[in-house]
């Protein structure tokens, strides 16, 4: 399983379950950079690097669920959690 995460304006977790999905787990943005867009441009950037990488993007985050169900253009690369998901986040 690999963690990452990103700049101090942002942080997200987010797991690899196989090589081939990546877990999109939660996604904060810090109180002193609210307001500014950093977590759609954050997420934007890591759903179109996980998809060009191969990945499924599978998410736990309500975040990334809703940016989902709004840009329809991940619909092929988007996997539903499952309870192995879920045990991998503990």
């Amino acid at each position: 399983m690999t963690r990452s995460s990103t700049a101090s304006a942002t942080s997200a977790r987010s797991h690899s379950a196989t090589s081939a999905q990546r877990i999109f787990e939660h996604t904060v943005v810090f109180d002193e950079f609210e307001g500014r867009g950093l977590a759609g441009i954050h997420n934007s950037t890591a759903l179109n690097t996980s998809v060009q990488a191969g990945h499924r993007i599978v998410a736990v985050c309500p975040y990334v669920k809703r940016c989902l169900s709004t840009h329809r253009d991940f619909d092929d690369a988007t996997g539903p959690v499952n309870p192995e998901h879920l045990r991998a986040l503990r």
